[in-house]
């Protein structure tokens, strides 16, 4: 994390297609602002679309693929804006 932004190994990581534009990204305890993190095999870094009000991998660390039990598929806040989610589409 540098500057607000997510990184991957050594490219800016896009999430423009399910972030919006005006969210900058905290460090956390964890995952700190310019301080690189090698993540394990099989583990991953969690991070909620509500960056500012998620308590997530940036402040207690990746966590193990098996502890993966779904993902989301349905949206319904902001009512205005109800729908189906997507799969991501991760530009690095």
């Amino acid at each position: 994390m540098k500057g607000g932004k997510v990184y991957v190994n050594g490219k800016i990581l896009g999430e423009s297609s399910y972030l919006a534009s005006d969210i900058v990204t905290i460090a956390g305890e964890y995952l700190a602002e310019g301080n690189p993190v090698t993540v394990k095999e099989n583990e991953y870094i969690l991070m909620g679309d509500n960056r500012p009000h998620s308590f997530d991998s940036r402040n207690f660390g990746p966590i193990r693929k098996t502890k993966i039990v779904g993902r989301a598929w349905f949206r319904y806040w902001p009512i205005s804006e109800v729908s189906v989610v997507k799969k991501p589409i991760y530009n690095f």
